[in-house]
């Protein structure tokens, strides 16, 4: 297209929107919570986002870890861990251990970087109420995935192996 200075311009040039993604369980850690965020990712580049991870660093996970899942997540993610407290009895909840830390990172990313949405997924819906903390204060708006909590009685069974994360429970 010309224009009457004789410059060039583009009619196609995309408009690159940045995301921040948060997960508190992320890979390599195997968890279904991360499963959503890593299976975006390529989608979410192919149509004009930049995405940024926002993970939890957690001393107290004891969930398997599977490394290749590292090989899922395309080139040049930015990935912040942040780290929590660890899990004490009566005090196991990755939510509640890692709100505090998870709020003071996200603020400071998200005034750093001006990002155009914020999308917070996770089982821990205690998390969800940084959304509204971090609008308040960034102006930034986000999205909530909720995602479905599980029930069953697997492990309720006779016979049926511990639990994750409640490892030294004893089974009758």
């Amino acid at each position: 297209l010309s224009v009457a200075s004789n410059k060039s311009v583009s009619l196609t040039k995309k408009t690159i929107k940045k995301v921040l993604l948060v997960s508190p369980r992320f890979v390599p850690v195997e968890s279904p919570d991360q499963q959503r965020v890593r299976m975006l990712l390529p989608h979410l580049k192919d149509n004009g986002w930049e995405p940024s991870i926002l993970t939890v660093e957690d001393p107290s996970e004891h969930r398997a870890r599977d490394d290749r899942l590292m090989k899922t997540i395309p080139t040049g993610m930015k990935i912040q861990g942040v780290r929590c407290p660890k899990a004490l009895p009566g005090f196991s909840s990755l939510g509640l251990r890692s709100y505090f830390a998870l709020k003071k990172a996200g603020e400071k990313w998200i005034r750093r970087e001006r990002p155009d949405l914020i999308y917070i997924s996770t089982t821990e819906f205690d998390l969800f109420c940084l959304g509204f903390a971090w609008k308040r204060a960034t102006g930034v708006p986000y999205v909530l995935d909720y995602q479905d909590p599980w029930q069953t009685d697997y492990y309720n069974r006779p016979g049926a192996p511990i639990p994750p994360g409640e490892i030294g429970r004893a089974h009758v």
